[in-house]
């Protein structure tokens, strides 16, 4: 892990970055191909190149790429903002799930219905995305 550390971005961008995309990776390789579409860094409303970007999307196929699922890496130090604006998005594009990941106390959020808890878990489907994460990281651990 010391590589990401290397290179123009931050610490913290690196590492976002490379979690948000390991992320992704193993959340397509676990959705259906044929119903979902995980995006790393992607508009929120594909028909509205001005929306929000959060760090991972998922998109329902056969609905005209509806964001299902989203998911922000952010530090301690930004959590509330983070929190807050993901629930303000997830509100205004119908989102039914949306997760906040904080890197520094490697804690999940999750907001559905208007409501936060700690959670990691989605119900929509059906998965603990702190056991993916672990896992697509564990792929890199040597």
């Amino acid at each position: 892990m010391a590589h990401l550390a290397k290179g123009w971005l931050t610490p913290f961008s690196s590492r976002r970055k490379f979690s948000s995309s390991t992320l992704s990776y193993s959340l397509s390789k676990i959705l259906d191909r044929r119903s979902f579409e995980v995006v790393n860094e992607s508009n929120i409303d594909i028909h509205d190149l001005s929306s929000e970007q959060p760090d991972v999307i998922v998109y329902d196929k056969k609905s005209d790429y509806k964001p299902l699922l989203l998911i922000e890496i952010t530090n301690h130090r930004t959590l509330n903002d983070t929190l807050n604006s993901m629930e303000v998005m997830a509100d205004i594009y119908h989102v039914p799930e949306a997760f906040v990941y904080d890197i520094d106390q490697q804690s999940w959020f999750k907001i559905a219905n208007r409501i936060v808890s700690r959670s990691a878990e989605s119900s929509f489907f059906g998965i603990n995305l702190q056991s993916v994460f672990t896992d697509s990281l564990n792929r890199y651990a040597y």
